[in-house]
């Protein structure tokens, strides 16, 4: 916890997370065009026609959502670099306030 109240390794770990859940609707996407060719090659062109009929409305959300993640996480990160210097450079003016009271007194 730093002088803002703001936990920098809680946002660390929130973009960590944003990262996460990138890669896991990376797969899923991945996932679904597998199982869409399988259903080409090893049942018939009509179920993975019709699977891919049901899961068209998926096609693109998946990499739409991760693109989403990987940016919000890149934004964290960009927050917390910003809070954390921001915490250093106010220490920093606290620490030099407090040596010139110090040496005048």
């Amino acid at each position: 916890m730093h002088g803002y109240g703001t936990d920098t390794e809680e946002m660390r770990q929130f973009a960590d997370t944003l990262d996460e859940a990138a890669k896991t609707l990376e797969r899923a996407d991945k996932g679904l065009d597998a199982s869409e060719g399988a259903a080409r090659t090893h049942r018939r062109w009509d179920s993975g026609r019709e699977l891919k009929g049901v899961t068209s409305a998926w096609e693109g959300e998946y990499a739409r959502l991760a693109r989403e993640c990987r940016n919000l996480a890149e934004k964290m990160r960009t927050t917390r670099m910003s809070y954390a210097a921001q915490d250093q450079q106010t220490a920093d003016e606290l620490a030099a306030l407090l040596h010139r009271h110090r040496e005048a007194n």
